[in-house]
């Protein structure tokens, strides 16, 4: 093997190898034994016990003859449901080639991330034996940097890091398909180079591209490359006379293709009683529910300046790269998948495409042979890019379908003219500028892969925070030069009037699909509601407040989203309790009034990516008032974080709303509970609620994020009355001072730490211990349920209205609650 490429494969391989594990634990993350219940899996459990289904129960509930029974039914999502049995639409050919011989030779089940792995390594050597006998053919003198470089191309330039980053049984197709297809270049390479053997390249092409249409049937446009290599077997042989019969090389064209498509036919037949039928309509999706097309040349123009033509979004923080803006689509498209799009590898084909010209210019033109080669790869690349252009539907794991030969053109293409240009000044800067692109592309796609779905930091959390630490330190060294602004941002608002009601964005953080909005809800011209929202997952909402439209209104915020990731050396030497605390908190102050103190989660939003009566998405209308006197005020110090905190206390007027809960629970046909006092955030809060059952009747439940739910017994309160709602929780009070004339101790204090006590009208309904998120209480949420707990409604139906204790009720309220545990606190 040529040393010059040897340090690049390594680097790809282990690159590759090091993103498909699947936890922090090498050791965890490859395992060759035990079950795997995934689809492809479940499919080879079935060929074993002599069936074309997949060995996995379907629901009773989903084959009933009443549609809204088979609406509730679970299900395998995208997975095919015919003949009450469930199929795959995806490619057979990975599951016959690759796990079922594992499976028979084992009795094992191999898993996804080690069969994908598998297919894209094998894809990916076969690319670099392509590159090798290229660089022999054409460009010898090719160097060690130009070398060095092409080995990460051809690892990272196909989008391989996002096949084997996220291994689902959606990328294992693609990657069998993109295996198969490096297998025919490598076959058609040879074939065009004066191969001692055509016939059997020939037909090594023709088997393969049979089983690229086994996994992904979109292949099937790319059937034409093995007639161009039947043209060149017939016509381009250098011993004319001892050149095949036009019947063998008829056989080696057609007969492997065809085999493969004919027990492809009688698989699809077994199945859906149609050769032809992948079960792709019989998905259990929604996109069946739409009515929307599937294919249109509408979308044509989108999905392409989506894949290649949009500029990347890029972040100052770890892993650098956001999906891009896509959500301006056509009317009947589909999906909104993020996708990160390809600016950067088109950005290197026009660099290849300037050099290339330049070549041409001086009538270097290149061989016929390589001709045909490059014209098959291009054929591929078209042809599966202009079909998948036609779909409704995008993502970034399609991408190899195309790129992979766009990618190897690009090498062999860009390598040539590097290799032929001359020493003089723009051969030199040429080949500055080729190397640049291409790693720049090629470390682009491995941020990506890091970035997409937030799957690494997920399951390799160790990994990515140390990762993100030390990524981070750019931007540290940025703020610290000035150039990023944390913090609270304040403003003055001056509002137009309006006929209806209205909502508007007044300030965006972040980027494009990771976005925290402010929002004003305008009811009419004097009144207003606002609303924080973490966008994909709701936000928290205010009362209504009376706005003046002769005067600027002024606004201070603070989210989570002005300050830097949890993992950045901004936070040296704080505790992981505030950086908590400020990654979490959401505050809104209105003319000196906060009208919001809560806590939400947060996108680790760029100073740079802050936008006034805007949203980046472009799907909000902007703000049609007047924002001005834009300041960004200092960071909070921890110190002062305490302002964030509640105190443990909570003292509300509550009426309950029978008749509306009841009517509701006649039409839902079930009862769900209301919020009291609702902490933290999704993952690691906890949620008071009340649930009534009858007219007089009601129960008290502590929903435990990572705990679950405990409940007391029927109370029966007469619902018709106010009552006075008083919440004691001892781990928040434990941390506050009290005046020493109270004569309150830290013991008593710590003895009632771990519990929750509630009171109706000074009489004492329920003592209770909290046995998670104890630290969760800093910031709560009266009568609201924001972190999505599914035992509640989002907010309480009656009046929950808060009351604030004086000195003298707050002594005797923590007096009464301390004795509890302390009969003399």
């Amino acid at each position: 093997m040529n040393k010059n490429i040897l340090p690049g494969i390594l680097v790809g391989t282990f690159m590759l190898t090091w993103l498909a594990a699947t936890t922090d634990r090498w050791s965890t993350s490859f395992l060759f034994i035990g079950q795997q219940t995934d689809y492809y899996n479940l499919l080879v459990d079935g060929f074993l016990n002599g069936q074309l289904s997949m060995k996995a129960e379907v629901h009773p509930d989903l084959i009933s003859p009443d549609p809204a029974i088979r609406h509730n039914a679970p299900y395998l999502l995208d997975a095919t449901l015919y003949n009450k049995k469930y199929y795959l639409y995806y490619g057979v050919v990975p599951a016959i080639t690759l796990l079922l011989p594992y499976s028979c030779l084992t009795g094992q089940d191999l898993p996804l991330n080690v069969a994908i792995l598998t297919l894209t390594l094998l894809g990916y050597f076969a690319s670099v034996w392509c590159y090798l006998a290229a660089k022999k053919n054409y460009f010898p003198g090719s160097g060690r940097w130009i070398d060095s470089l092409n080995m990460l191309l051809l690892a990272f330039g196909p989008i391989l890091p996002i096949l084997v980053r996220r291994s689902a049984f959606y990328e294992l197709p693609v990657a069998a398909g993109y295996a198969c297809l490096m297998i025919v270049a490598c076959a058609l390479f040879k074939l065009f180079h004066g191969s001692r053997h055509p016939l059997f390249m020939l037909g090594l092409a023709s088997a393969f591209i049979g089983l690229a249409v086994g996994c992904r049937p979109n292949y099937v446009f790319s059937l034409p490359i093995i007639l161009a290599g039947a043209i060149w077997c017939k016509k381009r042989s250098k011993t004319p006379s001892k050149s095949p019969n036009t019947l063998s090389i008829f056989l080696a064209t057609v007969a492997p293709a065809a085999c493969i498509g004919f027990l492809l036919s009688l698989y699809n037949y077994g199945r859906f009683d149609n050769p032809f039928d992948f079960g792709f309509k019989y998905g259990l999706n929604n996109f069946f529910t739409t009515g929307k097309p599937f294919l249109s040349p509408l979308f044509i123009l989108p999905n392409t300046i989506w894949y290649y033509l949009t500029f990347p979004t890029l972040n100052p923080y770890f892993p650098y790269c956001l999906p891009i803006n896509a959500n301006n689509v056509p009317p009947e498209y589909y999906s909104n998948e993020a996708i990160h799009g390809q600016f950067l590898v088109f950005a290197l084909s026009l660099v290849v495409a300037v050099g290339a010209l330049g070549l041409f210019w001086k009538r270097r033109l290149p061989p016929s042979n390589l001709v045909f080669f490059g014209g098959c790869l291009l054929w591929v690349g078209l042809t599966n890019l202009a079909f998948l252009s036609l779909t409704g539907v995008r993502a970034n794991r399609y991408m190899p379908d195309f790129q992979s030969p766009f990618l190897l053109l690009l090498i062999v293409c860009g390598t040539i003219v590097a290799d032929r240009m001359g020493k003089n000044w723009p051969g030199a800067m040429w080949r500055g500028l080729f190397l640049t692109s291409g790693f720049v592309a090629s470390l682009f796609n491995v941020c990506i892969a890091i970035e997409q779905f937030d799957d690494f930091e997920n399951t390799r959390p160790g990994t990515y925070r140390m990762l993100s630490y030390w990524g981070n330190y750019p931007s540290h060294w940025a703020e610290k030069l000035g150039w990023l602004q944390y913090g609270p941002k304040r403003f003055d608002v001056k509002f137009s009037p309006v006929d209806k009601q209205i909502q508007a964005p007044l300030l965006s953080a972040g980027n494009p699909n990771k976005t925290d909005i402010l929002y004003v809800n305008q009811v009419n011209s004097q009144a207003a509601y606002f609303t924080l929202h973490h966008g994909g997952f709701g936000g928290v909402t205010s009362s209504i407040q009376q706005i003046d439209l002769q005067r600027a209104h002024s606004f201070e915020v603070d989210l989570g989203s002005f300050y830097p990731p949890v993992a950045h050396p901004y936070y040296d030497g704080w505790n992981p309790h505030d950086i908590k605390t400020v990654k979490t908190a959401a505050r809104l102050v209105l003319d000196d009034k906060v009208i919001l103190n809560t806590r939400l989660k947060s996108y680790d939003s760029p100073p740079c990516r802050i936008y006034f009566g805007s949203n980046p998405q472009g799907i909000d209308l902007p703000f049609t008032g007047t924002i001005s006197s834009i300041e960004h005020l200092r960071p909070r110090a921890p110190v002062e974080l305490k302002e964030f905190s509640e105190k443990g206390w909570w003292k509300a007027r509550l009426t309950f709303a029978m008749e509306k809960i009841l009517n509701e629970v006649r039409l839902e046909g079930k009862r769900i509970g209301q919020p009291l006092l609702g902490s933290g955030v999704s993952g690691a809060g906890n949620l008071l609620f009340l649930q009534v059952l009858e007219v007089n009747q009601v129960l008290l439940g502590l929903d435990q994020w990572g705990a679950g739910a405990t409940t007391t017994p029927v109370l029966s309160l007469d619902t018709s009355k106010e009552y006075l709602l008083e919440i004691f929780v001892g781990s928040q009070i434990a941390k506050q001072i009290f005046p020493s004339e109270w004569n309150i101790t830290q013991t008593a204090l710590n003895a009632s730490s771990k519990n929750i006590n509630v009171w109706f009208n000074k009489e004492l309904v329920w003592s209770t211990p909290i046995l998670a998120n104890l630290d969760s209480y800093d910031v709560a949420n009266l009568g609201q349920n924001i972190q999505g707990f599914s035992s509640s409604r989002r907010d309480y139906v009656g009046k929950l209205e808060n009351i604030t204790f004086s000195s003298d009720e707050l002594r005797e309220f923590i007096v009464r609650n301390l004795a509890i545990h302390n009969p003399s606190p």
